[in-house]
């Protein structure tokens, strides 16, 4: 776990769906990068997963100033050519009738599977200027032919609530995964799970202290980690 996090004294964050998922792109895209700002501000680190087909020049440049972030790939295009035109003929902008999960790889090639992997991975690489060798697939869905893809387009692990069909691959499940007002205190979470897009919607409904009330927890959790660091590192410094 600390190779993930990086940092000993950091929980791990999981944020999905940067700049959407399947809802159409909004025309402001502000409330969703202040739900980004607010772990910026705390100073946590977060994996976040961006869905590199779908990236505008303004998700760019908002993306290049972040501090915090940790780029995780979240799929190619996370099947949102067609289901965003689905929720935009229906009026459903917010998906408030959800269309479900789906494998965004179904029933495409290993060859097509493993350039879109590789492609997604070189968008984010060459514009963010680190590396970006996790994954995240959409809807937690993956098959035998995408963890084949995965391995040799040099991904090292992926974040998901369900196993895709690898040996090889190491898998990290979230502790929590939901939104903020559902967030159980009294339970350890190693491994937090977000989405920008609910977040939004928490806050829309007029919530606007759950996210700001977890943030500070696992800003709590990362200070006590830094004196148990500290403490055990104190241990093994040799005394004169």
């Amino acid at each position: 776990m600390a190779l993930i996090k990086g940092d000993l004294a950091d929980p791990v964050v999981r944020i999905d769906d940067s700049p959407t998922g399947i809802r159409p792109l909004l025309p402001d895209l502000t409330p969703l990068h202040d739900i980004l700002m607010k772990f910026e501000s705390a100073g946590l680190f977060y994996h976040l997963g961006i869905v590199p087909a779908i990236l505008t020049e303004v998700v760019f440049q908002f993306l290049e100033r972040l501090e915090y972030m940790i780029p995780v790939v979240h799929g190619f295009d996370h099947g949102y050519p067609e289901y965003s035109a689905i929720l935009e003929a229906k009026g459903d902008i917010y998906n408030k009738s959800p269309i479900g999960v789906f494998n965004e790889f179904k029933g495409q090639s290993y060859g097509a599977i493993r350039q879109k992997l590789s492609e997604a991975r070189r968008i984010l690489e060459d514009r963010l200027n680190c590396a970006a060798n996790s994954y995240i697939p959409p809807c937690n869905i993956g098959d035998r032919k995408t963890a084949r893809a995965l391995l040799d387009s040099g991904y090292s692990r992926y974040f998901s609530e369900k196993k895709i069909p690898s040996r090889e691959l190491p898998w990290i499940r979230s502790d929590f995964y939901g939104i903020s007002p559902d967030f159980d205190y009294d339970m350890p979470s190693l491994v937090t799970t977000l989405h920008t897009t609910w977040e939004w919607d928490v806050s829309r409904g007029g919530d606007s202290q759950s996210l700001d009330k977890l943030i500070e927890h696992l800003t709590s959790e990362k200070k006590q980690a830094e004196i148990r660091t500290r403490e055990m590192t104190a241990l093994f410094v040799p005394t004169a």
